[in-house]
């Protein structure tokens, strides 16, 4: 019975670890471009602990099954407001607005729902958790800092800061289990599992070791929007690449004790057109993920400049 208390324990507080990183995703682009974060939430319920700093509150509640932070302006104001909509980082919250301003226009609710990016639901009784009624020249600023004004491609680096996160986590996880003694690497030709020590005297324990900084890499160049332009793009996915290796060729070589020719052969040149393929592929299909948003979102201003 105590094994089985312990092990939700841990459970518990690794689901809260991952969702606090995940949320951490969105939190740290999000500040880096000037967007007004009021709170970052680990849970969803009751307030557990709360502390402010500056003008972000971190705190803790008391499910740990879903997390946020709540940006400023998520969304663009209702229509006869100029008021943007406070939000969290998911998107039901805008559905249950439209939908209250739809069934009763003019009234609201003292019921406010958020959820995070994984569709968790919290409902507030209490109603919103800003203090009072802003000024004139808080509202002002408030606006500037929404998260609505920003360019597309920030909104969207911040939309997806949070599954980079968990990508990164997952591979931190996937090297981490194997050293501790799980079978999650790739079977010997015997059937086997390398696992602990033994996993990382195999050739192949550098390239796993290199995915982190890749991932890390990748993301990096992405922020600064090298994913955008498709010769960008095969350096930005060719980079990440040379990263694993990096890493990956050295290991190989001092494990087996292969001089460079031999390492090459057997660690780099499989892979090269492999490698390529991946590369081009990436690099043409995001570019024109970002040319289609670009269109969605010129359309949208358009449609709400005619409107108004």
């Amino acid at each position: 019975m105590l094994l089985f208390i312990l092990g939700v324990v841990i459970v518990l507080i690794g689901l809260a670890l991952s969702i606090g990183l995940h949320e951490m995703g969105h939190l740290v682009p999000a500040k880096l471009f000037g967007v007004k974060v009021t709170q970052y939430m680990i849970g969803f319920g009751n307030t557990l602990f709360s502390r402010r700093r500056g003008e972000t509150e971190y705190g803790v509640k008391a499910i740990p099954l879903g997390g946020y932070i709540a940006m400023v302006g998520m969304f663009p104001p209702e229509r006869g407001s100029d008021r943007p909509r406070d939000a969290s980082t998911g998107f039901m919250q805008t559905m249950v607005q439209d939908g209250r301003a739809s069934a009763a226009p003019g009234t609201t609710s003292p019921v406010a729902e958020r959820t995070d990016a994984g569709g968790v639901f919290e409902t507030a009784a209490e109603g919103p958790e800003s203090p009072g009624r802003p000024t004139m020249a808080q509202a002002a600023d408030d606006d500037r800092r929404s998260f609505y004004r920003l360019a597309v491609y920030k909104r969207i680096i911040i939309m997806l800061g949070g599954p980079f996160m968990n990508l990164v986590i997952a591979l931190v996880l996937y090297a981490v289990l194997g050293l501790v003694g799980l079978p999650v690497y790739a079977p010997q030709d015997d059937g086997s599992h390398l696992t602990g020590l033994l996993a990382l005297a195999a050739p192949s324990f550098g390239y796993i070791i290199g995915f982190i900084p890749s991932a890390a890499l990748v993301g990096w160049l992405a922020e600064r929007q090298w994913d955008r332009k498709i010769l960008k793009a095969i350096v930005t996915f060719v980079a990440g690449s040379v990263v694993v290796f990096a890493i990956g060729l050295p290991w190989l070589a001092v494990v087996l004790h292969t001089d460079l020719p031999t390492t090459l052969q057997y660690g780099l040149y499989p892979f090269i057109i492999g490698g390529i393929i991946k590369a081009a592929i990436a690099a043409g299909l995001l570019p024109l993920a970002w040319w289609g948003a670009d269109r969605i979102a010129k359309k949208r201003e358009a449609e709400k400049s005619s409107v108004e």
